[in-house]
């Protein structure tokens, strides 16, 4: 085989969890998984990716989400059709060093070559809603016409409301605040495809991530 071990990366929850990435050019043979310590490893290139060098990966701590960096930008692993897919809103399409995820700011940093170093927001897929949005209430969910997100006493605090696909594409972005004259915060969701979306609001405490349905 023409692959040789070009990184790995350790869950920060879990030190027997491991991927390895592979460089070189064999195809069907990309990216390994441990979950017992190195005990057996599990293939998991699977389809999706090119057929071009992995770099380096990134096991998000707080999802469980698993970033790749390549030679033609990030890929994220979609858990429900085990394939993975391009990761590459705000982020060039080019060969990827590094990656680091930055839960302070909800960040995921990618260093590059030629390119400089790039961020973006992690894909919050996974996150426990309790720990995630215990201070917001999104209703109706699902919904297909407008959406509601009671802030309590954070809607002055919120910087940023963004809207992601399941391919992790960012689809909304605004920094002026919809509210209805009072503590909530409403969007029109209607514009959007009938499918599954994560809304993420930057608040100064940090970013928060729930699942909404769009139906």
């Amino acid at each position: 085989s023409s692959a040789y071990i070009s990184g790995f990366s350790i869950d920060p929850t879990d030190p027997n969890a491991v991927v390895v990435t592979l460089s070189g050019y064999s195809a069907g043979n990309k990216v390994y998984v441990t979950t017992n310590g190195g005990g057996s490893w599990v293939n998991v290139t699977n389809t999706g990716l090119p057929n071009l060098p992995v770099n380096c990966s990134q096991i998000d701590a707080l999802t469980g989400n698993v970033y790749l960096g390549t030679d033609a930008g990030v890929y994220l692993y979609d858990s429900q059709t085990t394939s993975w897919q391009p990761f590459n809103m705000n982020l060039p399409n080019v060969v990827v060093t590094d990656l680091d995820a930055q839960y302070s700011s909800g960040l995921l940093r990618a260093g590059t070559f030629g390119r400089g170093l790039w961020e973006t927001q992690l894909l919050s897929v996974g996150l426990d809603e309790e720990n995630t949005v215990s201070d917001l209430l999104l209703f109706p969910n699902p919904a297909s016409d407008r959406v509601t997100v009671r802030t309590g006493n954070l809607l002055s605090r919120i910087r940023a409301v963004r809207l992601f696909n399941n391919l992790g594409q960012q689809v909304y972005n605004t920094a002026n605040i919809p509210t209805d004259g009072g503590e909530d915060l409403v969007l029109d969701v209607s514009r959007f495809d009938a499918g599954v979306y994560h809304l993420s609001i930057e608040t100064n405490y940090g970013v928060r991530t729930q699942r909404l349905v769009v139906e």
